[in-house]
């Protein structure tokens, strides 16, 4: 697992999850640079064993407990958002994670939160950025309209929760601030690209130690063993004495060196910006 001097966050981030009852796979490498790979030797000597994993092998257990989910959420702000939902225009899961987040004393911060990377990171999602950049770069597509859409709508829905945070038990004091909105942008970047649908225990959104930092690669469906992805993952319900999971597999023989990838499903140039800033 470890290469030499590993990035403190990844160090820390794989130590969180075996720590917390999680695998994973000893030949699982993970880079300064944020890829997840094969390792290339088996061996810490000069002499090198090429590693490769069959289909069908567990790369990764994480437990559940280290995701992000509305389980984690505060009471108040699950009520701020439910109650007005149909007021609502971002997806209304995708904002209660953001709330969320952007409510984490950074010093309380889990090893999972703390391996984001820097919030410019997520300054190549269009609707961050300014009008002139729109213009220019997205001129003439309908993306420029979409993310400028985006962005104003985001707005709204900042503005309708903090109403309703604010008129929920209004009097009785909150130990959870409500956050500005530049901290609830650079979190709601973060779930919009790094969430994935239908791994919390009551099949909600969640985010995803480890998952989420593989690369992606296009294809055409999540489920086919031909569809560009290298892995396939489910969610493990917990039994008694075991905690409930996400299971990672390989979803095809992976040599040594490969970067793991996992696909998005068929997505547009356009679509592959707006959500996830790459395309």
């Amino acid at each position: 697992v470890a290469e030499p001097d590993p990035s403190p966050w990844a160090t820390d981030l794989l130590r969180y999850i075996v720590e917390s009852g999680g695998y994973v796979h000893p030949s699982i490498v993970v880079r300064a640079d944020r890829t997840v790979r094969i390792q290339d030797t088996t061996l810490p000597s000069t002499s090198t064993s090429a590693t490769t994993i069959p289909r069908n092998t567990v790369l990764l257990t994480i437990p559940s407990l280290c995701c992000v989910t509305k389980q984690d959420c505060s009471e108040r702000f699950v009520a701020a958002v439910e109650e007005r939902a149909s007021e609502l225009t971002m997806d209304p899961g995708d904002l209660l994670l953001a709330f969320h987040l952007a409510t984490i004393d950074d010093s309380k911060a889990s090893p999972y939160v703390r391996s984001f990377p820097p919030t410019t990171s997520y300054n190549s999602h269009p609707r961050r950025w300014s009008h002139a950049q729109q213009s220019s770069l997205l001129g003439g597509t309908s993306l420029l309209t979409k993310c400028r859409e985006d962005a104003a709508a985001l707005k709204r829905d900042y503005e309708t929760v903090r109403a309703g945070y604010a008129q929920s038990h209004d009097d009785t004091p909150s130990s959870v601030p409500f956050p500005s909105y530049e901290r609830f942008d650079d979190a709601f970047a973060a779930v919009s690209s790094r969430g994935f649908a239908g791994l919390g225990s009551d099949g909600s959104d969640a985010m995803v130690p480890l998952l989420d930092l593989l690369n992606h690669r296009r294809g055409t469906s999540t489920h086919s063993s031909s569809n560009g992805k290298d892995v396939r993952y489910r969610r493990v319900a917990g039994t008694k004495g075991s905690q409930a999971s996400i299971e990672v597999v390989a979803d095809r023989e992976l040599s040594a060196g490969t970067i793991l990838h996992d696909t998005y499903g068929a997505k547009g140039n356009s679509q592959l910006l707006n959500r996830y800033g790459f395309c």
